[in-house]
Formats: structure tokens, sequence, C-alpha cells
């Protein structure tokens, strides 16, 4: 296999925007010059493409696409990939410059590492970092530690975007001593109230001779809580997890440091006045106020406005002039924009609430439970497993002769003989709880909280919402 070696510092600094001394460097950017030239399609096979400065590259489930005088690596979305080059020098970072032109600006790319042996590379179930490509033509450097020279590396479209790539470039690490975050943009939390919120930062060191110090400062430090005091010298993950105690804003700096090397994070968080649990829904100011910073399930309420699309300086609210099966708008007092909601197609619940079939659902009240996303452009509401027409907080689902099943302030009640066996299970088949009714009301509290939960009794099975 060929191998290219550059050693221009210049060229180096202009492209990580870092200081430290790079003695070796490959690089490619990807246009027509290529042999055998880029593929134009996309094929679900590896092939080999050797680059103008002689490097050899293997792409899966990608191709050339070229917008004006801009080209770009096309990576197909969750399958597409590119494996770099061999280098004989260890790797401190790898810089991917994305495309120009019409781009996804939520893709993720992931860097995978492999080992190679006899020829065949065994790579890593999961990537050791990834990347947004949030902004086009822009640089986004992938920081790597305590690396060997022949390890091989794989980039990979990771999420349901398509990725475009205009540059890679592979640098040599530093024999300097370095301390860094491996993304240093803010970290940004979102919940409701009283919620938490964890999320991982990648702290990338080499050379240390002891141990990293961590710790929070700022005016919420005490919101914010790192699972780790110290890292060991080659760096590691911080699991910072905040807690939404008060409505808000919250503010704190997580900080890194080894002798003189100091490196500083900002924290950010938004708590809404709502759980958005089944007994405190959050109201649709609220889901714009998180604006896709949340992670998991919320209940949320708002009356059917329309469908939804694309806001505009001439349709600020975000209603579609025509009525559509897969999705609806959600709406409330006082705020102009929608909330638009994904109904996904088979399911019960697009049957209930779509338009098209249900016109007399226009200005109803509502109660959906659901993840918190991107949607038309704006924070949408995807995934949803419940609706509820009432107060999901309780939701009689099942009666039957000798049999009731329904869930009020967090408890499910099951009424059954007393001997008759009640299974609950989440909606991934896994039982949470089983016990044998007393024969009177029987009180199943500890359960999963903010679930839709299935309840068998004797022949009888219910969906209740906890």
């Amino acid at each position: 296999m060929k191998k290219f070696t550059l050693t221009l510092m210049a060229m180096f600094l202009m492209l990580t925007g870092t200081t430290g001394f790079a003695a070796n460097q490959v690089a490619t950017t990807f246009d027509g010059e290529w042999t055998p030239a880029l593929p134009t399609k996309n094929v679900q096979e590896e092939s080999t493409h050797t680059a103008p400065n002689g490097t050899e590259w293997v792409i899966f489930n990608g191709k050339l696409n070229t917008y004006g005088d801009a080209a770009n690596l096309y990576l197909a979305k969750q399958s597409g990939y590119i494996i770099l080059p061999k280098v004989d020098f260890p790797v401190g970072n790898i810089v991917v410059t994305s495309g120009e032109g019409s781009i996804s600006f939520t893709a993720e790319i992931g860097l995978f590492i492999g080992k190679e042996e006899n020829g065949s590379i065994t790579w890593e179930e999961e990537p050791v970092d990834t990347k947004v490509t949030a902004e086009a033509a822009t640089d986004y450097t992938f920081l790597l530690s305590n690396q060997e020279a022949g390890v091989r590396y794989k980039l990979a479209a990771t999420n349901s975007k398509n990725a475009q790539v205009m540059r890679i470039t592979i640098n040599e690490a530093s024999a300097d001593p370095s301390l860094s975050f491996s993304d240093e943009s803010d970290v940004i939390y979102g919940t409701g109230l009283n919620g938490t919120q964890t999320k991982a930062v990648k702290v990338v060191a080499e050379n240390l001779s002891s141990d990293i110090e961590v710790a929070i400062s700022g005016d919420n430090a005490t919101m914010f809580a790192a699972d780790v005091n110290t890292l060991p010298a080659a760096g590691g993950d911080i699991n910072i997890t905040y807690t939404g105690s008060t409505a808000g804003a919250a503010n704190a700096i997580l900080t890194i440091s080894n002798g003189s090397l100091t490196k500083s994070l900002n924290l950010t968080a938004t708590t809404v006045e709502r759980a958005g649990t089944a007994a405190d829904p959050l109201n649709l100011s609220d889901v714009v106020a998180l604006n896709n910073t949340t992670e998991g399930e919320f209940w949320v309420k708002g009356a059917i406005k329309g469908c939804a699309t694309q806001t505009s300086e001439t349709n600020l609210s975000g209603i579609a002039e025509e009525n559509v099966e897969s999705n609806i708008a959600l709406g409330e007092d006082g705020l102009e924009v929608t909330v638009p909601v994904e109904l996904k197609s088979g399911s019960d619940i697009r049957e209930a609430l779509n338009l098209v079939a249900n016109p007399s659902n226009l200005n109803k009240e509502v109660y959906v439970y659901g993840s918190l996303e991107l949607y038309f452009g704006r924070t949408g509401i995807k995934n949803l497993t419940a609706y509820s027409w009432e107060d999901p907080s309780s939701i009689s689902t099942a009666t039957a002769e000798g049999v009731s099943i329904y869930a009020a302030d967090g408890v499910v009640y099951v009424t059954a003989p007393a001997g008759e066996d009640i299974t609950v299970m989440n909606i991934a088949g896994q039982v949470v709880a089983n016990i044998q009714a007393d024969g009177g009301k029987t009180a199943i509290s500890n359960l999963p909280a903010n679930q839709v939960l299935l309840v068998k009794a004797g022949n009888q099975v219910a969906k209740v919402v906890r």
C-alpha cells in the first residue's frame, strides 16, 4: 500500500487551529482526480480508490457528489463509510471538513478504530467519538490519545442522515504533553421539573505523568455532579448529571487540569416549570423552551390546530394549508408557533388522531406521550407511544366481569379474584412486576414512571400509563 507523508507545519496549524508540532500528515480532498474514479452511485460493497497523492481509501455505500465548484464524498445514512489509509506514525487527531452545498446539518459521523491482522481488519463495535456536522465547510476534529502506528481508522455515517465530507486530514500525535476535551462546544441539558439528565464528556490527554483533576464551579455548580474527581493520565470520560430542581436557566463550568495545563467547558441547562409526567404534563411553551435538549419521553398537552409545515415569514404558525395523515400541529393560547407531532404509519395513534380521517378532532385538546425532537425545522414530538383525550394520570383501560385494571396518581390498581396472577410488562415485553391479587383492589406501586405498561390479570390485558 502506498503512503504519502507531509511535513508542512503551516498547513497543520491552519487546518486544526492547534499549536502542537505535527511531523507527519496525510490529507485528501474529494474531487474527480481519483484512480479509479470515485463512485457516482451508492454501491453496497467495498471499493478501493487511490487519491491524487497516492494514498488508498476504501469506500462502502458512498459516492462523489458535486455542487457547482464543490465536490463532496457522500456517505449513505447508517451504513456508508470510508476506511482511511494505513499510516506509519501514531495518530493524534483526524480532521473531517464537512461538505459544501446541500448537506444535512444534523448528520452524525463516527470514528471507529480497528486492528489489522493477516490482511483483515477487526473493528470496535462502538465509535471512539462522534461529531454532528452542524455547519457546511467546517473542520470537525476527532482527538485521539495513546495510539500506535498502524492502527486502522474508519469514518462512518452513524445516524439517519446522509453525511457529506469535503476533506479528511490525518495528523501525527505531538510529543508534547497535551490536555483537551474531544468536543469544546457547550454541554447543553434540558429537563422537566425535578428531572435528571446525564451526558458524557470525553477528555483526551497525551504524554502526561500524573492524574487529571476534575472540578465543577459556577453559580449553579450544585445542580451538576461529575462521577469522578480525577481521571488517569491517559484521559477518559466524565459523566455529568444535571438535576433540574429549580425551573429556569442554570450554568456551571467544568474544569480539567494537570500541572500548568488547564481546560474549561461551559455547562448550560434549561428546566421548565412542569415535569412532563402523566400527572404534570408539559405545555407547548415548555416544549419550545426545551428546544430539543431533552432525552426520554414526556407527556405534552395541546390543542390540535391543523397539520404541520415549515415556518416562514408568511406562515409563522407552521400550520399547513391542507390536512395530511402523517402529522398534526398542536397549539396553545399565547404561543404563535405550533408544535408538530409525528403520527407513524400503521399506528393506532395515527388512526385516532389524524385530521384526514377525523376532521372533528380540530381544536380538541389532547395529551400525547413521546420524545421531543427536531421536526419540520423546529421542536416537535415524535415516536408517540400513547395519547389521551383525558387527564392521562387516570386512564381506565380494561373492565370485565370480576376484573378491573386502571392507573391513577402513579399507581396501577387491579381488581381481580384472590390468587389471580397479575403481570405487568413494559412495551418492550420485559416483566416489571409479577404478583397475585389479594381478592380486593390490589395496588401496584414502584413501577417505571412515565411509561406505557401492559397489565395482564386472568384473561384481561390492559394498557395503562403510569
